[in-house]
């Protein structure tokens, strides 16, 4: 059965949430692709920015008489509600309408109140969406150790320097081509990615999430990475006595640093991050499983994953030869882009 859908706006501090910093693309994108997914007989969006709402949607779906957008609605019986102050779990949503559930709250991630709390739950919406393995085994494990340390004296930063403490021990294993040492530096690594979701969770537990905090945060997951590929190659000339791993290890640490610098300099330039978009390929459906596949492969966590598990198979010499290839192609795509203007 088709049901009718509404869309309520909600206003923070007299700003619209639809506009603000995780609503203007994140969240309008969300409700847009949740509408192409589950089959509605209306969708009406009620927000004070009419104009814009509209301008927004037809720029993306195009003239739907079937959506509509209204400046005011009463609370219709019968129809199911979302609003833009609630964060969705979208396939459990989609799950309780297909059921012909009236009830959607169970499909509500995050409620956002402030302005604080919509950075929050952006950070938060981050780490799901950038870390899909690690949102499954590495997440559950910080959010239960956090759950015994919110009420210690233990502070968010001081998880930071254990988890770079535990990443360089790791890089340092790493440089060692005994196999008993590449075993103990893939749980090293696992360690530290474990510390790295449970120090921002545990701010974020304690409300106590600062801009010096995410600072640190990212540049140790910097740090352990590059020393992690330096130690690799280092490994690796060590055991094979070839020249040819130490300049794949170059190789890799310029791509990894290229993939940062031409990212921060776009977003400098053009107000924007790279994405991988094929526009003319996206239709089809090889090129959307090509496109998911190279998205999975280029998360940190799933990166960090390839290390640990060539290491536990003493191959680490295909996984630094994949890095190589990988991260210099995918900057000089980017370089490309950027030269024939084609975003």
């Amino acid at each position: 059965m088709r049901m009718k859908l509404v869309i309520y706006d909600y206003k923070i501090d007299s700003e619209c949430c639809f506009f603000m910093s995780i609503n203007s693309e994140l969240a309008l994108d969300w409700f847009i692709e949740f509408i192409k997914e589950v089959s509605f007989e209306e969708v009406i969006f009620c927000t004070e920015e009419t104009e814009r709402t509209r301008q927004s949607i037809e720029a993306k779906l195009g003239k739907r008489p079937d959506i509509q957008i209204v400046s005011s609605l009463d609370s219709p019986a019968g129809v199911l509600t979302l609003k833009a102050n609630y964060i969705y779990d979208r396939r459990r949503l989609t799950k309780l309408i297909r059921k012909g559930a009236v009830n959607l709250s169970p499909a509500i991630l995050w409620e956002i109140k402030n302005k604080r709390d919509v950075k929050n739950a952006e950070a938060a919406l981050d780490r799901i969406r950038n870390f899909p393995i690690g949102r499954y085994i590495n997440l559950p494990l910080a959010k239960a150790m956090d759950a015994r340390l919110v009420k210690t004296s233990v502070t968010p930063n001081q998880l930071t320097f254990i988890s770079l403490a535990l990443g360089i021990l790791g890089a340092l294993c790493f440089a060692s081509h005994a196999y008993g040492l590449l075993i103990l530096a893939a749980i090293f690594i696992q360690l530290h990615y474990i510390l790295d979701f449970a120090d921002g969770h545990l701010a974020r537990l304690r409300g106590t999430a600062s801009g010096f905090g995410a600072f640190l945060d990212g540049m140790t997951n910097k740090v352990v990475e590059s020393f992690c590929y330096v130690g690799i190659s280092y490994g690796l000339f060590m055991k094979y006595d070839r020249i040819f791993f130490l300049i794949i290890g170059l190789l890799v640490i310029v791509g990894h640093f290229m993939i940062d610098y031409i990212s921060f300099l776009r977003e400098a330039c053009f107000g924007r991050n790279f994405s991988y978009s094929y526009h003319v390929a996206d239709k089809k459906r090889l090129f959307r499983a090509v496109k998911k596949v190279y998205w999975f492969l280029e998360q940190g966590d799933v990166r960090f994953y390839i290390i640990s598990i060539f290491a536990v198979l003493n191959k680490l010499e295909i996984a630094v030869i994949y890095f190589a290839i990988d991260f210099n192609a995918r900057w000089i795509f980017n370089v490309v882009k950027v030269i024939c203007r084609k975003f």
